[in-house]
Parts: structure tokens; C-alpha cells; sequence
């Protein structure tokens, strides 16, 4: 977004979390994914069950920031807009 000149970058952070599911919580979480077969669904309850019945799943998550940046476009267009 920031490469068409509209927007920069004002804040960028990283969020590292984690969350442990059982394997019926798995099983749920895979069955709302459209892309994943029933079997597969049921592949991935078992391999947790195969490691203890409980998984650790580890996520980043990125906060990017923008900030709007009035270029030469949005004058012309404030030009262009009929006044009433």
C-alpha cells in the first residue's frame, strides 16, 4: 500500500502468541477451513492424539499502521468537485 504514494508507514510491531488446542479443538478449528477435506480434518485430530492429545500452535501476528498522505491526485480532485 505504501508503494502507490498514498499511505505511509507510521507503526510496525510484531505479536508473538501461542495457544495449546486438544485434539477435538483441532478437529473443530480444521473443519471450518474450506479448503480441507473431512478426512484431512480427521488426519490432524489424530496426529494430536498420536503426540499427547494436545498441541502447541505458535503465531505471529503483524500490526502495520498507515497513515494517509495527501498527494497531487487528491488536489486535483478537491479542483474538480462542484461546489454548492
Amino acid at each position: 500500500m505504501t508503494s502507490s504514494g498514498h499511505f505511509a508507514s507510521t507503526r510496525i510491531e510484531q505479536f508473538s502468541w501461542m495457544i495449546e488446542l486438544s485434539a477435538e479443538q483441532i478437529h473443530d478449528l480444521f473443519t471450518t477451513f474450506s479448503n480441507w477435506t473431512a478426512a484431512e480434518v480427521d488426519e490432524a485430530a489424530q496426529a494430536a492424539n498420536g503426540l499427547g492429545g494436545n498441541v502447541v500452535e505458535h503465531y505471529v501476528t503483524p500490526l502495520i499502521i498507515l497513515e494517509r498522505v495527501a498527494t497531487d491526485d487528491d488536489s486535483q480532485q478537491t479542483a474538480e468537485m462542484p461546489s454548492n
